[in-house]
């Protein structure tokens, strides 16, 4: 086979490996490549190759009989992706109907975990609560991924910021989306919520504006919505998208007003670029500020993770610690800065 350079030949790996075998097969057992075909009454291998190359090339696939007992049967399949790696911060939600999908596996390790999967736990408390190695857990998670069966969302907090997307207009221009949202996000099932006050309250996700700003500043548009259903919605279809927080810790001792400056080793977006540094997970045992608060319930070392690589989902799932105390900690501190993106 011919591959062009700049293709991938990956796909025709498979063929050629079991074209090989049934080469092998032939010659054991009637001599094929070796003794002449003519008495053999086959036909010869340039024949048999074009015969091949002109079926594979119009439908993928090829069946050209050799002998009474032998079946070239050749498919050309698509290239799959690896499973995307998944992090224990992270929060599964099935995008498939669960109970139909328990109901189609015999594997005892996920009917023990199908039940903590509701779009609010992360692997790390989903693995906790169901007894379950999380390094074991990560693999499932991605099996799962792989085959459409889940989406991966980022933990739900009423911290938590988002932007609106351009995906946004699906709401008005399609009315069965436009349905099966509303039967989502609603709050109960007596009464569904407007399409006026959920494309409202989508088109206010902004930098700097949490979901917690949104049930005080709007709750007229917050009353028949169930504000966790409207943001697991607007995620899973990308109608919206998480902001993230990455902390940043400043030493004191640098002069130079300048960011980038101050943090050469930060891969902090300032004008798109990412500054990727030579260890992206913190070495253990590296030197810590000195200035650190030691009578903060937050661990000293929690301070190496703010190096603008880590947001505060990662660092708070690290260290156990709730998100508002983190916060509190940042905040009560001069020396660290947040970037959201």
């Amino acid at each position: 086979m011919v591959c062009r350079v700049e293709g991938l030949s990956s796909k025709c790996e498979p063929i050629c490996r079991k074209l090989a075998w049934y080469f092998r097969t032939l010659e054991l057992e009637y001599g094929y490549l070796s003794k002449r075909k003519e008495k053999l009454g086959l036909p010869s291998v340039p024949n048999l190759l074009k015969e091949m190359f002109c079926q594979l090339g119009d439908r993928e696939s090829c069946y050209v009989p050799v002998t009474e007992s032998v079946t070239i049967n050749l498919k050309m399949l698509p290239l799959l992706k690896d499973p995307p790696l998944v992090e224990e911060w992270e929060v599964p939600v099935f995008i498939v109907d669960k109970d139909e999908f328990a109901e189609s596996t015999n594997d005892r390790t996920l009917h023990k975990v199908i039940a903590f999967i509701d779009g609010y736990n992360s692997i790390l408390r989903i693995s906790s609560l169901s007894s379950v190695d999380v390094n074991l857990l990560k693999g499932l998670i991605q099996n799962l991924l792989f085959y459409g069966v889940i989406q991966i969302i980022s933990a739900f907090q009423y911290s938590n910021m988002y932007a609106g997307t351009r995906k946004l207009h699906r709401l008005i221009e399609e009315k069965q989306f436009e349905r099966s949202c509303l039967e989502f996000v609603a709050a109960s099932d007596v009464k569904l919520p407007g399409i006026d006050s959920v494309y409202r309250l989508y088109s206010l996700f902004r930098h700097g504006t949490r979901v917690r700003d949104l049930l005080t500043r709007h709750p007229e548009y917050c009353k028949f919505v169930d504000i966790r259903r409207l943001v697991h919605f607007g995620v899973i279809n990308s109608l919206i998208r998480r902001l993230y927080v990455f902390p940043v810790y400043i030493p004191e001792s640098t002069d130079s007003p300048v960011l980038s400056e101050i943090v050469p080793h930060s891969p902090v977006l300032f004008d798109g670029v990412s500054r990727s540094p030579a260890h992206s997970t913190p070495v253990p045992g590296s030197p810590l500020p000195q200035d650190v608060d030691t009578h903060s319930n937050i661990p000293r070392e929690v301070v190496c993770y703010m190096d603008g690589l880590h947001n505060t989902d990662q660092i708070c799932c690290k260290f156990a610690c709730g998100v508002n105390e983190l916060f509190d900690f940042i905040e009560s501190r001069g020396d660290i800065v947040t970037i959201v993106k």
